[in-house]
Order: structure tokens, then C-alpha cells, then sequence
């Protein structure tokens, strides 16, 4: 019994209020976000209709499920028509594969932006859901980046991987603007070609010379480590890809960085 209530008045009175649900309502706000925000991680319908029962005590059909995420169709569609400010002076390109259940499970990909501004503010400027990473794909993506504002007045560096539809679509788009290959893809290729038990020694070889200050200083390490992948018996067993690469091209970088790196492009 509650302590200075009648005999017949329960503890738990005060633990569920009006508030806490909308009136008229059927489920808090918050439990519709949070089941849109696991079907966003790929959560199935089914798995939801289980979670709800068990987490909650309530039943969710595939239509209830489907309505509660038509909100974030909403939300998407603001972001992508969201206006860009010209002030990105770093931009990062890359597919991320995707399975999608469309009829059945089909492989795609999402085209993504990020751009790193004067401020050093970071985000996320857009992605979009493609079949493949091909040139027109790509353009299209990039030509919507530049209708919403980035026109690329402020672009030091675009950074993309090695896929010649991306390369391509930044060629006909930003024509103009220094183009690099990714450290990350660079580093992969190279660690493909090592022995196993020599790939963690290499990796960190590597990350040392893209860290190096001074284009003299990164110069210096990279040849140390030619020595030791060099040749058959090197590290990486002699594959022509095992090289690694010039130091690369850093804007601000003292000494401007290698000019000798294959995969930078000067406009």
C-alpha cells in the first residue's frame, strides 16, 4: 500500500501518466522513432513484430511498421534537397556496397559525399542508392552536389578510389580541381601483396611515411621500405605493386608534397 494514502491506494498510481502518451494516441513518439531507427540498421519487419512484443507488449503488423517509417522517408528527402555551402575545401568520394530487398536481395551501392569545410566541420553531403558505380551514375550524383551549392570555389583536394566510373564522373563535374586516390585504398592494394605474417609490420611502415611532416622526411622512409619489400625475397615477395608510392599530395604540406605520385592528378 502506498505510504500516506488510503488503505486502498496502490504504489504504482504515479507511474504512468497522460502525458507520457499523446492523447488519442496508440504509441509514444519515441517508440515509433526507435522502431524506424532499427529498420534503418536493417532490423527485419519480422524481427520488429517479435522485439515489440517482447520489449513493450504491444503487436506491430507489417503495415504499422510501414507507416512508421514513412516518416523517414521524409526526413531523407529534406536532406537530399538540403542546400550546401561552397566553403568544403576537402571531398571524399566512395561506394558502399549494399544488399536491398527489392523484389528479391539485389546488390547495389550507395554513392557517398563527405566534405570537410574551412571550419573543420565534418558531414555527411549526400548519398545515393545506385545499381553500380558507373561514370553516369557518378556524374548524376555530383551534378545534384553542385545544384544544391557545392560549386567547388573552395576545393583543395577531392579524394576518391580507384574506380574509373568515379573517376570519370569528378573529370566531367569538377574538371578543374586536384584529384588523389584514397591512403586507405593505397594501403590495401600494397598490404594484398605482402606475406601474412609481414602485413602488420608493412601496414605500419606505411602509415608512417603518409605521417611524415616534411616531403624530405616521407621521401626518406619510403625508401627505407623499398629496401625491405624490394626483390623476391622482400616482404611483399617482389610484386610490382608492392612499391609503395611517393609521398602524397598534401595541400599545406611542407614541400608540397611528391609530384611523382601516380595517382595524383593536377588540373
Amino acid at each position: 500500500m502506498g505510504r500516506g494514502g488510503g488503505p486502498g491506494t496502490p504504489r504504482g498510481r504515479r507511474l504512468l501518466q497522460p502525458r507520457d502518451i499523446d492523447r488519442w494516441g496508440r504509441r509514444h513518439a519515441a517508440l515509433d522513432e526507435a522502431i524506424g531507427r532499427l529498420f534503418l540498421a536493417g532490423v527485419s519487419t519480422r524481427r520488429l513484430e517479435r522485439l515489440a512484443e517482447e520489449l513493450f507488449g504491444i503487436g506491430l503488423s507489417k503495415a504499422t511498421v510501414s507507416e512508421i517509417t514513412k516518416a523517414l522517408d521524409a526526413e531523407v528527402a529534406a536532406f537530399r534537397a538540403k542546400k550546401i555551402p561552397d566553403t568544403c575545401r576537402y571531398l571524399l568520394l566512395d561506394g558502399i556496397s549494399a544488399k536491398v530487398r527489392e523484389v528479391g536481395v539485389r546488390g547495389k551501392v550507395f554513392l557517398v559525399a563527405f566534405g570537410i569545410h574551412a571550419d573543420h566541420r565534418r558531414e555527411i553531403l549526400g548519398f545515393v542508392l545506385a545499381d553500380s558505380e558507373s561514370g553516369p551514375a557518378w556524374r548524376d550524383f555530383l551534378a545534384d552536389l553542385k545544384a544544391r551549392g557545392l560549386k567547388g570555389k573552395a576545393l583543395k583536394l577531392i579524394t576518391i578510389d580507384g574506380g574509373k566510373g568515379l573517376h570519370q564522373g569528378v573529370k566531367e563535374i569538377y574538371p578543374l580541381k586536384p584529384v588523389q586516390r584514397c591512403l586507405v585504398h593505397k594501403i590495401r592494394n600494397v598490404l594484398a601483396t605482402c606475406k601474412r605474417r609481414n602485413k602488420a609490420a608493412v601496414a605500419r611502415s606505411l602509415r608512417a611515411i603518409w605521417a611524415a611532416k616534411t616531403q624530405e622526411g616521407g621521401s626518406g622512409r619510403g625508401q627505407g621500405l623499398r629496401g625491405r619489400v624490394g626483390g623476391g625475397g622482400g616482404a611483399c615477395g617482389g610484386h610490382p605493386q608492392a612499391r609503395p608510392p611517393p609521398v602524397p599530395y598534401l595541400p599545406g604540406l611542407p614541400g608540397g608534397g611528391s609530384q611523382e605520385d601516380p595517382d595524383y592528378e593536377r588540373p
